[in-house]
């Protein structure tokens, strides 16, 4: 993590995937996180998915190293007391309830912005705050299938999602980049005016049709599964298995880089092929193609094209990329002193060196008496008993 947001402080109610990774992106540039979490709930992730370690899975640890916790029970006046009290010192608030839940609670921006009327409260959640579907649950796959990103994805008439969260990770970053965007502008602000963000995982994963949409707008044609140019619809820009099974990514797509890659397979003659035309002549290359790359291994490939600049990779498992040359030295795996490991920040500055110190991810509630004590004066005696009466 670097220092650039040292002295921000964000308040982060959300749970799951898109909001945690907003905030995760903002302790890596050095804000302070508080994850504001229900008393012996939390964060929906601290139970799904492969146990870690007790109360804990790898999925929450991933995404809240560098934060703290604290439980609230909002039904209880006395949290919303503290919440309150906290907000008063917050530069951000970030929530991922339905619309409306958040004005019930009393939590919303209006409610908020009252209190400290520079504060920035981004809203994270499935179809944004108005339209027709503002109130309808979800998950990734059902946004992506909504928006038509999921339309033309896979290879025949079943699309095919990726095993990559695309709307979760998303509306974390456009999140991210909101909340960052809004930091600055109220820093140019005489007035230090707050701001109210409406981020939904439904608009911000729709962006990712850019070059699909590019396409329609040229040809009014809708795009299909396994017939664009970027979506196997050119046998040079493909995957393909090799002779020991595992695979290879081709994407030689400019003439240069398919020339050499014809040239390094013995293959000169295709050059004249035009690798960029879409066609039913696409599909019988993709078989030529195919052919080659099963004639060696993976590892027999990746040595035939080092320094071939041809555009062409092994697809790497995740334990292969922890350890390779490549993500070491961009540190993007930092290791931790328990043995354990997290993402490192992918954003790299000249003048703000990132540091490799991390606070590993709290458990439910583990900075409770501190941040009680730090904001509101409160003894152990007086967290003790909001203890017993539920309220944290």
């Amino acid at each position: 993590m670097n220092k650039i947001f040292k002295d921000i402080l964000v308040l982060d109610l959300t749970r799951l995937l898109p909001g945690p990774f907003a905030s995760l992106i903002l302790a890596n540039q050095g804000a302070r996180v508080i994850k504001i979490e229900e008393p012996g709930i939390g964060d929906y992730t601290r139970v799904m998915g492969e146990v870690l370690r007790p109360g804990e899975t790898g999925y929450h640890h991933i995404l809240n190293v560098n934060k703290e916790s604290l439980t609230l029970n909002f039904k209880k006046p006395q949290a919303l007391e503290i919440f309150y009290a906290l907000v008063k010192c917050a530069d951000v608030v970030m929530e991922s309830y339905r619309p409306g839940v958040a004005e019930k609670l009393g939590i919303d921006y209006k409610s908020l912005s009252k209190i400290n009327s520079s504060i920035i409260y981004c809203s994270l959640n499935g179809y944004g705050n108005n339209g027709p579907y503002a109130k309808t649950a979800g998950h990734d796959i059902n946004y992506l299938s909504h928006n038509g990103v999921l339309s033309y994805c896979g290879i025949n008439e079943l699309p095919r999602f990726p095993g990559v969260q695309i709307a979760d990770l998303s509306c974390g970053l456009h999140s991210a980049l909101g909340i960052s965007f809004c930091l600055y502008k109220r820093a140019m602000d005489k007035e230090k005016r707050g701001e109210y963000i409406d981020v939904s995982l439904f608009d911000s994963s729709f962006v990712w049709n850019c070059m699909a949409l590019g396409s329609f707008l040229a040809t009014r044609r809708v795009p299909k599964p396994g017939k664009e140019m970027l979506n196997h619809g050119l046998a040079c820009y493909n995957t393909y298995l090799t002779k020991d099974g595992r695979a290879v990514s081709l994407a030689a797509l400019e003439k240069k880089f398919w020339d050499n890659f014809c040239e390094v397979i013995g293959k000169p003659e295709w050059k004249e092929f035009n690798n960029i035309k879409l066609g039913e002549e696409q599909k019988e290359m993709e078989k030529k193609v195919g052919e080659i790359f099963k004639g060696k291994t993976a590892k027999e490939w990746d040595e035939t094209f080092k320094g071939k600049d041809c555009c062409c990779e092994v697809v790497q498992t995740l334990d292969e990329v922890i350890d390779d040359p490549q993500t070491k030295a961009r540190d993007l795996v930092i290791h931790e002193d328990d043995g354990l490991f997290c993402l490192g920040n992918p954003i790299k500055y000249m003048n703000e060196p990132c540091t490799k110190t991390v606070k590993t991810s709290p458990k439910l509630g583990e900075n409770n008496k501190d941040i009680l004590k730090e904001f509101l004066g409160y003894d152990e005696k007086i967290v003790e008993q909001l203890s017993a009466n539920k309220v944290i």
